[in-house]
């Protein structure tokens, strides 16, 4: 409302000795009795439309003080329940841990690819520290899923071999002779056993393993027994047994195939160079699978991971070598698989190797007193 006589007051202090000679005209006058009615009723419109906004201001802020003051009523019962959803689920604890080793290729060496960024290297060296590194992880996880039982499963080619394939690349690159290449790949795979066994995180423990394609004696694969037998893989699984023998720790072993049966699945350990084509086809699956009573399958030979529904493919500990690497111009990582199994249940955790954890103690290399020549 404009006040006139502040209007006027300040007119006269400006111009004392000068009267207004303009008035300004009340707002009204001058109009006809409708629109002044018209004038008034729009007046009292924006007054009441105004304290309406007010009150609805008024009741929207105090409708959020009280979400607020709520909020911070139930804020603590919420924290406990969330920090009460735990791992309580019978399907998270329990069960079996399952590790897998396939296609270690133990003699088997890789250098001289420097001119390739991040070049991969391998060796007895590098081999003894990735297994650690992968111990530490099956014991992460059988932490965290509590898990009673300890499997570990070969799928093969945990030794290279000079005649298998018969190329020069193996002959040329191999890292120590054949039966001193065995047995130091034997001690590092014990070591790596009796890392898991001695954690006392198992109830029980047992291994379980096939032979592959590159550890064998003679130019042709073989499928008969008496072939495929004749195998650094088969003499580990061998070893093994007779190691374990009478111990707490139970030992099973096929050639070119077995099944075990952990926590209710059925599990089909094959190499992966019979029967399987190199994307793991599901009407290839499914047939081999039907035919050994199984419901999952695990694999290595193609050194490159898979993960399907029903079968796993594990990749190598080795990486990238030159045949892969230059030949097919194929380039992989070390990685190995661990599995946790209960009934109605089964994850699949792929383990990264390629550049183990320095703060990992890697296993022993054992000498022996010159009997392969060198002291």
């Amino acid at each position: 409302m404009i006040d006139f006589n502040t209007i006027r007051a300040m007119a006269e202090s400006r111009h004392a000795s000068a009267k207004l000679d303009q008035v300004i005209p009340d707002p009204l006058e001058g109009l006809s009795e409708e629109a002044r009615d018209q004038k008034l009723k729009d007046d009292r419109r924006a007054a009441r439309k105004a304290l309406r906004d007010a009150a609805r201001d008024e009741a929207a802020e105090r409708e959020w003080k009280l979400t607020l003051a709520k909020a911070d009523e139930v804020s603590s019962s919420v924290e406990e329940l969330y920090n009460s959803r735990t791992m309580k689920g019978i399907r998270n604890r329990g069960g079996s841990i399952m590790v897998q080793l396939s296609d270690i290729h133990f003699g088997c060496t890789v250098e001289g690819m420097e001119e390739r960024e991040n070049a991969n290297t391998y060796g007895f060296d590098k081999a003894r520290h990735r297994l650690a590194c992968l111990a530490e992880q099956v014991l992460f996880h059988a932490s965290a899923h509590q898990a009673e039982e300890l499997v570990v499963a070969l799928t093969g080619d945990i030794f290279d071999s000079k005649i298998g394939k018969e190329r020069k690349d193996k002959m040329f690159n191999s890292e120590a002779t054949a039966c001193q290449a065995y047995l130091h790949g034997r001690d590092l795979i014990i070591q790596f056993c009796e890392h898991l066994r001695s954690s006392e995180l198992f109830g029980s423990m047992r291994i379980v393993g096939i032979s592959g394609n590159e550890a064998r004696l003679y130019a042709e694969r073989g499928h008969s027994h008496v072939m495929a037998a004749d195998n650094w893989d088969a003499l580990l699984n061998a070893d093994l047994a007779t190691r374990y023998r009478g111990s707490d720790v139970e030992t099973s072993f096929g050639v070119n195939r077995y099944v075990a049966d952990v926590q209710g699945h059925r599990v089909l350990l094959l190499h992966g160079d019979q029967g399987l084509d190199a994307n793991l086809s599901q009407n290839k699956v499914q047939s081999l699978l039907g035919t050994h009573n199984a419901n999952f399958g695990i694999s290595g030979h193609i050194h490159h991971t898979m993960v399907t529904t029903s079968w796993v493919r594990s990749a190598s500990l080795v990486g990238t070598d030159f045949f892969a690497g230059d030949a097919l111009g194929l380039e992989g990582k070390a990685q190995q698989n661990i599995y946790w199994l209960a009934p109605g249940q089964r994850n699949t955790y792929v383990i990264d190797l390629q550049d183990p954890d320095p703060a990992v103690e890697p296993y022993e290399l054992f000498d022996y007193s010159g009997a392969f020549g060198s002291a």
